[in-house]
């Protein structure tokens, strides 16, 4: 399923994998800009993964150094890159079933703004729409590994 949504669907998507970490494989979350909001939740996910979820997070090296006492805190199922010039804002869950993963593009940064202030437009896919959402995973991944200037924090 294709659908039209909003900045508050990010929020929607992570706290899924927060309230139902066993349901999910990965999560991505590719966000070039996060504030204290966003560290929040994410730091809510980095909790999720003592049961084996594995989370990868791409985000711009000004503001990984910015968390950076966070960031080095993390668990070690969860990665962190720093891709100079990232743009992409994507949010993945990749289910252990295939109705169970989802996929959002948009906008939004995770940010407060990005997620309730600002006016913010992105397409969601769920479930049936599993090729795309893997593409999407290993586009994202697979990039950030590739690229020479990509740092592995």
């Amino acid at each position: 399923m294709v659908a039209l949504t909003n900045g508050t669907e990010v929020i929607r998507l992570v706290e899924k994998a927060i309230r139902n970490p066993g349901r999910y494989r990965r999560v991505i979350v590719s966000s070039p800009f996060l504030d204290d909001v966003g560290a929040e939740l994410l730091s809510r996910l980095f909790n999720a993964t003592r049961n084996g979820l594995l989370v990868t997070v791409l985000t711009r090296p000004e503001v990984a150094s910015r968390y950076g006492a966070f960031m080095s805190q993390r668990p070690r199922n969860v990665e962190l890159f720093m891709p100079p010039g990232l743009h992409a804002k994507c949010y993945v869950l990749v289910g252990r079933v295939a109705a169970d993963s989802e996929a959002i593009v948009t906008s939004s940064n995770l940010t407060a703004a990005g997620t309730g202030r600002n006016w913010e437009v992105g397409i969601s896919v769920r479930g049936d729409s599993e090729p795309l959402i893997a593409s999407l995973s290993a586009l994202l991944i697979g990039s950030s590994r590739r690229r020479g200037e990509s740092k592995k924090w």
